[in-house]
């Protein structure tokens, strides 16, 4: 039995779950993939629990364990990013961490990681579970968010990869930031409803319109007081095709000073 099959009837075995077998969770996957997701966010949306299944197993294990057809060549669905997280959880973008990180060569035991996503993924996060719920009584529940099992999956790989630990009280930060031009004012229309209570502020710095107020925190907030037919009015149940993929826009590592010799140093 391949990994991917295995996590599937583990999840089964989980008491209270809400699948009756396994040929029930194949249908829910081609519904959730067929909204144009990548194979990964099939996974969280059903939700199978993070493990070896999202880190370690090849992909094409997992299309063959949900019996969904795999993408070969140049066809339309090969080539477009996922619409829910926008090809963050792209195996290569795992990769790219985990290289820069043993390019410096830090010497350090354990390591904290966090993860800045573009603020159009939590859009795009209710837009899904809205479909998911209007699809099937059994898929109106909540999915893995998808910062949890980016920051996962990163921190298997570098783990593996470099034998570190990970700890929220660790020395040495690893911060991860995401962007996605091409979905960047998704979330806007947030704060023009009437009853927004963000006002945002524009300016112009070296000839582009720059925003503020918009930070993570009052999207969040801002979206929780949404109301679904709000959100509908804006947004597509699924989410629209995007044409290009989120890119890690920066990696930055550093530890914490160390007071020696009456002074702080940094390593």
């Amino acid at each position: 039995m391949s990994v991917a099959s295995e996590a599937v009837e583990k999840y089964l075995a989980i008491p209270g779950e809400r699948y009756s077998s396994s040929q029930q969770i194949k249908q829910a996957a081609a519904t959730i993939y067929e909204a144009g997701v990548c194979v990964l966010c099939t996974l969280r949306f059903i939700p199978i629990p993070l493990g070896p299944i999202y880190h370690s197993t090849p992909v094409g294990e997992i299309y063959q364990a949900l019996e969904i057809p795999e993408p070969i060549g140049d066809t339309d669905n090969a080539r477009l990013p996922c619409r829910a997280c926008l090809g963050i959880l792209d195996h290569g973008h795992v990769k790219q961490v985990v290289q820069r990180y043993k390019q410096q060569m830090y010497d350090a035991d354990d390591i904290f990681i966090t993860v800045e996503l573009p603020k159009s993924i939590y859009i795009r996060h209710r837009a899904m579970q809205l479909f998911c719920g209007d699809s099937s009584a059994i898929l109106d529940s909540g999915a893995i968010d998808v910062k949890e099992t980016i920051r996962y999956m990163i921190s298997e790989r570098l783990s593996a990869a470099c034998n570190v630990e990970m700890a929220g009280d660790s020395e040495m930060r690893v911060d991860i930031v995401f962007g996605h031009q091409e979905s960047a004012s998704e979330h806007l229309f947030l704060f023009n409803r009437d009853k927004s209570s963000v006002k945002l502020k524009t300016f112009r710095k070296k000839g582009v319109i720059m925003t503020t107020g918009d930070s993570k925190t009052a999207v969040l907030s801002e979206l929780a007081a949404c109301s679904e037919d709000e959100f509908r009015a804006h947004v597509s149940c699924p989410p629209p095709a995007v044409s290009s993929t989120a890119e890690v826009s920066m990696v930055t590592m550093k530890r914490s000073s160390l007071f020696v010799g009456g002074r702080y140093l940094k390593l």
